[in-house]
């Protein structure tokens, strides 16, 4: 690389820490905003522990479920949810048999009291309003019919119209990820789920940062159940984030999976009330701030090992030759991972 365009690079790089200091008060975890001050801990009143079960009552629409098979639950900021800490909603926990019972005004939810992992037979949760004229009860293995979409990671590929509905993606990836396909909180089902497993966490510096769950030690679950894709491949990303690594597939991505079995879902059970789903939703994953105007206009990305001459000719042989504005340019870093993996960085 031209020794100008190195000089370049680190002007830029210098710009963007000056304005990430001077922007420092905005971080999402440490915000000045005193409408915004998460805490991921949740009242210890909203939380009801049964074995290595662990269920927080956030509202009376939106419940926690987690399972761990040696009870060491998560409480950190995770990169969508980063509160937790929510005016405990009324509620009752009481034990029927061999059940435990949970019950908010809009919610029920029963759970065999020491019967493992959430599976079809020991856990659902049933919706207080009927949908549709029926009763509507939800288990882990109920299949969405009616989500009205979400979000894909990446848009790599896509020549034209996608679904953001992730069933119609299951040929592609055989196990779908948060990380790959993530569903809306509205839904015409009634009730929606986000699988948090295996997300990222910020750590506990005054700059919080990218962290890993930390679980502890255990056997390794070949469970298609507890199975995360690796995204890149990385072995030491993969232990990282507290997965065994499994490099036993002939292509493609490698995958992890976690030490222990693992569950942490958040149930929205909102029926039609879409517009408390979306407050519920804002009050654990934070406010969403309106775009700048300028992401509405034209933008450019390509995952490329880019050089100054590159970066010229999509400028100015490109749009500027051609009279189209851009508003955005996007450089993604794949020299720089390269080289890093290399061990030249």
């Amino acid at each position: 690389m031209r020794p100008v365009s190195l000089f370049c690079i680190s002007v830029l790089f210098i710009c963007l820490l000056s304005q990430a200091s001077a922007n420092r008060k905005l971080h999402p975890i440490h915000s000045s905003s005193s409408a915004w001050n998460p805490d991921p801990v949740a009242d210890p009143k909203a939380v009801v522990t049964s074995g290595n079960a662990r269920f927080t009552v956030l509202t009376d629409y939106l419940i926690r479920l987690e399972y761990h098979d040696n009870g060491r639950f998560r409480d950190a900021a995770t990169f969508t949810v980063l509160n937790r800490k929510l005016s405990v909603p009324v509620f009752t926990s009481e034990t029927s048999g061999k059940n435990l019972l949970i019950k908010t005004s809009g919610l029920t939810l029963t759970y065999v009291i020491g019967s493992g992992p959430f599976t079809a037979s020991n856990l659902n949760i049933t919706l207080k309003n009927q949908i549709n004229s029926k009763t509507v009860t939800w288990n882990v293995d109920s299949q969405p019919t009616g989500n009205l979409g979400g979000t894909l990671r990446t848009l790599d590929t896509v020549d034209g119209d996608v679904s953001l509905y992730c069933p119609d993606h299951q040929a592609e990836k055989k196990v779908l990820s948060p990380d790959f396909c993530t569903l809306g909180v509205i839904s015409r089902d009634g009730w929606s789920v986000y699988d948090d497993k295996g997300s990222a966490t910020w750590d506990k510096s005054d700059w919080p940062w990218y962290g890993y769950p930390d679980f502890g030690n255990g056997t390794c679950s070949m469970d298609n159940n507890y199975k995360i894709d690796c995204l890149l491949g990385d072995k030491t990303q993969c232990l990282a984030a507290g997965c065994c690594y499994d490099s036993s597939v002939p292509s493609g991505f490698p995958w992890c999976y976690f030490h222990s079995i693992y569950q942490d879902y958040y149930f929205y059970g909102h029926g039609h009330n879409y517009q408390q789903a979306m407050k519920d939703f804002v009050a654990v994953s934070g406010p969403i701030p309106a775009l700048p105007r300028y992401t509405f206009g034209p933008q450019y990305s390509r995952w490329h090992a880019f050089n100054e001459e590159d970066e010229r000719y999509i400028i100015e042989d490109g749009y500027e030759a051609a009279g189209v504005p851009l508003d955005v340019l996007v450089i993604d870093g794949l020299a720089l991972y390269l080289r890093r993996r290399e061990g030249q960085m």
